[in-house]
């Protein structure tokens, strides 16, 4: 009976060392979860600050648009005259 023999202080001892275990784990499961999802997010960021970098450019070049396309629309009107 030796064997079994165990006073409080041990059993104590075990439950507060298997939760503080699991606590550790999941903080750490936890931290790297955080970790990843913020590296997607950067991923993400840089992605679509590029793709705005994109449009904005493009946008930049299309200005003037509406005066090209009325010099295009005149150009094509008065076409006959030139022949």
């Amino acid at each position: 009976m030796a064997l079994f023999k165990m006073n409080k202080d041990s059993i104590l001892k075990g439950y507060i060392e298997q939760d503080l275990d699991s606590y550790i784990f999941y903080y750490k499961n936890s931290a790297n979860l955080l970790l990843n999802l913020l590296k997607v997010i950067l991923t993400e960021l840089k992605k679509y600050s590029k793709r705005l970098e994109n449009i904005n450019s493009k946008l930049d070049e299309c200005k003037n648009m509406d005066q090209y396309n009325l010099y295009g629309e005149l150009l094509t009107s008065n076409l006959y005259r030139l022949r």
